[in-house]
């Protein structure tokens, strides 16, 4: 799904690019094309996100109509809000992993660490716009089929 990230003058235009991650920052109606062709069966080409220049790569993966099974992995593919619940028709089986926040937290400054932030900017960065998401997600996720729980990890 991250290959589904708008660019970031799209999303300085809209003034989003601080929240870049958020659900309204992504190409819902473009990935739900996608999703759509893969239930067809038809060979497609489809965007992956190169996390060190911050950009999408058009066509950087491939989807073989020989292909039987395909992992799709995201933060709202069971948002419970429009138009991402449309997706939901889509999954043969779903699984939602259930982080604890402070767990969520520790990870998320870390990735932020890694990637050139001072701590206090990574503690912001994470504070500022991730966990907000991750509780949005949390609080109006549609039911999966299976939930796995990292509590006491």
């Amino acid at each position: 799904m991250d290959g589904f990230h708008r660019d970031n003058d799209y999303l300085s235009h809209h003034n989003l690019l601080s929240r870049k991650g958020a659900p309204e920052t992504f190409d819902v109606v473009g990935f739900l094309a996608i999703v759509r062709s893969l239930a067809k069966h038809r060979e497609i080409d489809f965007p992956i996100f190169d996390r060190g220049n911050d950009c999408s790569v058009e066509k950087g993966g491939k989807v073989l109509a020989t292909d039987q099974t395909i992992i799709v992995e995201g933060n709202y593919l069971l948002l419970d809000e429009e138009p991402w619940r449309a997706l939901a028709k889509y999954w043969d089986y779903s699984v939602f992993l259930d982080v604890p926040l402070e767990v969520l937290q520790a990870r998320l400054v870390q990735r932020w660490l890694d990637n050139g932030y001072d701590h206090d900017g990574a503690v912001a960065r994470a504070q500022g716009n991730d966990i907000p998401n991750a509780k949005r997600t949390v609080q109006r996720c549609l039911t999966a089929d299976h939930v796995v729980s990292l509590a006491g990890l």
